[in-house]
């Protein structure tokens, strides 16, 4: 009989926080589900964290080489037999009631393909830093798609027959390829998001969502401008086989914005200081806006931030 639900965790050097989040998931209130983590590539000791655990619903991928999130993803959803497909990284923690809570949402919600939820921002050591809401109505989340990206990807859970056409992430666009893959299953039904916190999403000095803002944010316009095209003409560029195309346009926005310099690489911190102050997470901001200091500390800006975060007002 196949599980109601699977669980799909793609997982590289991920040593640190791998045993929260494998026992997140071990530890849901719902319990028809499978498990299947990706081990792609990891040269530390992730194999070994993974293999310490003898439950039977975890399903082990092993890759040979680091092959990347998008292809890893795509090996498990092959392997999948679940009705409804969940995401989890391999970083981030999900309550226990998360898969109750959404499988239930979906079960009573044919018209919905796919559901997310409010989640709380941690650090490295667990702590709570501050809460993240979302529009929950498919209405509103359209509208917000115009701004920004109205989900936590880890906390996401959809219909298979979601994937029917939609090809999975699509790695030209690494580091908003969760964006696209949602944009792209919006296109063929309609979305929510439940109003409570199901999920933690952890915010460290070395996340990706930091070091690569700069990135994130570039590859998110295109995302855009592809939905557009295919609005426009029904297909996009990478659909009619212009990947070579689309990455040299990534790449020439990128080195126009000053990617390679050292300013541009102290953007990802200098942007989360902002998020922190605006949510008087003061100490967290010093030590972000410290760090963009010390990759390049010849913008006024960053000196304001910090001095920002000594007086709490």
């Amino acid at each position: 009989m196949n599980p109601k639900v699977s669980v799909i965790m793609p997982v590289y050097n991920g040593e640190q926080y791998l045993r929260d989040a494998i026992e997140s998931i071990l530890d849901q209130t719902f319990t028809n589900f499978e498990f299947i983590i990706i081990n792609d590539g990891s040269t530390d000791n992730t194999n070994s964290i993974i293999n310490s655990y003898k439950d039977s619903r975890i399903v082990i991928i092993k890759n040979d080489k680091n092959i990347g999130q998008c292809d890893s993803c795509a090996k498990a959803f092959l392997a999948s037999r679940g009705e409804y497909i969940a995401r989890q990284d391999a970083d981030d923690i999900s309550l226990p009631e998360r898969l109750s809570k959404e499988a239930a949402f979906l079960n009573n919600n044919p018209q919905v393909g796919l559901v997310g939820s409010f989640f709380l921002n941690i650090d490295q050591n667990n702590r709570k830093l501050f809460l993240t809401t979302l529009p929950c109505g498919d209405e509103e989340i359209r509208k917000e798609f115009l701004n920004r990206y109205a989900f936590c990807h880890p906390s996401v859970m959809f219909r298979r027959r979601c994937l029917e056409g939609v090809d999975g992430y699509r790695k030209e666009l690494e580091y908003a390829e969760d964006y696209d893959f949602i944009i792209r299953i919006s296109e063929t039904t309609k979305l929510a998001n439940i109003p409570e916190v199901l999920c933690l999403y952890r915010i460290s000095l070395d996340s990706i969502s930091v070091r690569k803002k700069l990135k994130q944010e570039i590859v998110t316009d295109f995302v855009r401008r592809l939905a557009q095209e295919r609005r426009i003409n029904g297909k996009d560029s990478l659909q009619l086989g212009r990947q070579k195309e689309v990455l040299a346009s990534i790449e020439e926005e990128f080195n126009k914005r000053g990617g390679s310099s050292r300013k541009m690489e102290s953007y990802g911190f200098f942007w989360w200081a902002h998020r922190f102050l605006e949510n008087k997470c003061f100490s967290y901001a010093r030590s972000f806006i410290l760090a963009a200091i010390a990759i390049f500390a010849f913008d006024g800006r960053y000196w304001k931030v910090l001095a920002r975060t000594f007086f709490k007002r």
